[in-house]
């Protein structure tokens, strides 16, 4: 029978908080499935290779884990869980959320009044709803994902991560998101809305662009595109060159309008909400970061959401430095000498400096979006290129676990048919995929640092293949 979106979300929610707790508290003892099966009494399933006691002294529990697949970098592959009390024989089988429950109990036995505890527990569950609320979604699409097979456009494949990161006790917590907002708001349901539009007064905003346009005529541009830029045209037309405009997600407009600073710079006319214009956004695997097949680049924004465990905010000092560092690569000849690296460059902000705040939620980042299926018109200076590749993988959706009962992950599918191309064994496929990987994705980043002291964060969330 195949399996539930509910039982998917449980086992994967239960995965990633039982390795980071192996990696972060407890690594455990580790015994063979068939030592444990003949020192327990216990039948595993063929499956199981290992299974990992954590001893829990201040519950006075044992807990063994099945294991799947013991991984040398942590990230196991767990089955099913068992518990027993201290000095007794008889082991129960214990289910997934009950089991992450008791270990978070277990984390806080000294403390169990702690705020921080409360705020674990409320993640945890939250998650698993979360999640599973997405793999329904991505259930009930599965079929075109077939489809698609080992093609996948960018954006696509940023919205395909449903289980989240594989190293988080959390991975689907979207604090500050409701239930309603999901369906517009996260990239695993695919939303897809417009920007909320504020005017500034200009003394009030600052700004920095290395592209042959500035950063406020890029919001202007947004703004007036599409069906709804001759309204935004009328609305504005009084205002002349005394104010700029800054785009804001609409959940953050929401949670602007209600700030008090705020409603003072509306109330003095320095500030004038104008509400919702320009092309249809959506977001990316990070949530806050927004791509457009219409726009030619995309926007990283603030947005009052607790992802995982962050408060997604772009900080002022990151403004500065997003310009700084894409201009840097440029000069380096980073394209030039190591043509197989492509970076996405932020180059250009736009934000509002108010009195008394170092953070004042209008900090907004331009990002060159390589991928969009239709430019603006080439006559207007300034905004980037798109490239002509269609097919463009996120490196976390690559390795994502499949979540279909017997599917394999887009990695393997990746590898298979490279290897059915090429008329090749599965294992030579393999041993040549990934030697062009490395050569991409982690030898060139080495020799970037060695050459020119650039640490690149090329984290899987923060890396695509084309």
């Amino acid at each position: 029978m195949p399996l539930s979106a509910r039982k998917i979300a449980n086992d994967a929610s239960l995965q990633a908080f039982v390795n980071c707790y192996l990696r972060e508290v407890d690594a455990g003892q580790w015994h063979s499935a068939e030592q444990w099966q003949a020192a327990s009494g216990v039948r595993l399933d063929q499956s199981e290779t290992h299974v990992v006691e954590l001893a829990l002294e201040s519950q006075e529990q044992v807990l063994a884990l099945g294991v799947r697949f013991r991984s040398q970098v942590g990230r196991h592959t767990l089955t099913c869980v068992h518990r027993r009390r201290q000095g007794q024989r008889d082991w129960r089988r214990l289910d997934s959320v009950s089991t992450e429950l008791l270990l978070i109990d277990a984390l806080y036995a000294q403390q169990p009044e702690s705020e921080q505890r409360l705020e674990l527990l409320g993640r945890v569950i939250e998650s698993h709803q979360v999640m599973t609320q997405y793999l329904e979604h991505h259930l009930a699409h599965v079929d075109a994902e077939r489809a698609r097979g080992t093609e996948s456009s960018f954006i696509e494949s940023e919205q395909s991560v449903a289980l989240g990161h594989w190293l988080h006790p959390t991975p689907k917590s979207r604090q500050g998101m409701h239930g309603w907002h999901h369906a517009h708001f996260a990239p695993e349901l695919g939303g897809r809305f417009q920007l909320h539009f504020f005017a500034a007064a200009r003394e009030l905003v600052i700004q920095e662009s290395i592209l042959d346009v500035t950063a406020e005529e890029i919001s202007r541009r947004m703004a007036e595109f599409g069906a709804g830029g001759e309204r935004f045209r009328r609305l504005t037309e009084t205002l002349g060159d005394d104010f700029c405009f800054l785009p804001v997600h609409p959940l953050q407009a929401v949670w602007l309008l209600h700030r008090e600073d705020v409603r003072e710079c509306i109330a003095a006319g320095k500030l004038i909400e104008l509400g919702r214009f320009g092309p249809a956004f959506t977001p990316t695997s990070s949530v806050r970061t927004l791509y457009s097949d219409e726009f030619d680049l995309m926007i990283k924004l603030s947005i009052p959401v607790k992802i995982t465990n962050s408060l997604r905010i772009n900080l002022q000092t990151e403004l500065g430095d997003s310009v700084w560092i894409s201009k840097l690569l440029r000069e380096v000849g980073l394209e030039r000498d190591f043509p197989e690296l492509k970076p996405i460059e932020d180059p250009a902000y736009i934000s509002l400096a108010l009195p008394g705040r170092e953070e004042t939620g209008f900090e907004i980042i331009f990002r060159s979006n390589p991928f969009a299926e239709s430019a603006l018109d080439s006559s207007e200076p300034g905004l980037s290129t798109p490239g002509t590749s269609k097919v463009v993988h996120s490196i976390a959706a690559l390795v994502q676990e499949p979540i279909v009962e017997g599917s394999r992950s887009k990695l393997c599918e990746f590898v298979r048919a490279f290897g059915l191309r090429e008329s090749l064994p599965l294992e030579e496929a393999s041993r040549r995929w990934f030697d062009a990987y490395w050569k991409c994705a982690v030898e060139a980043p080495l020799r970037i640092y060695d050459r020119h002291g650039i640490a690149l964060e090329a984290h899987q969330q923060n890396s695509l293949l084309e």
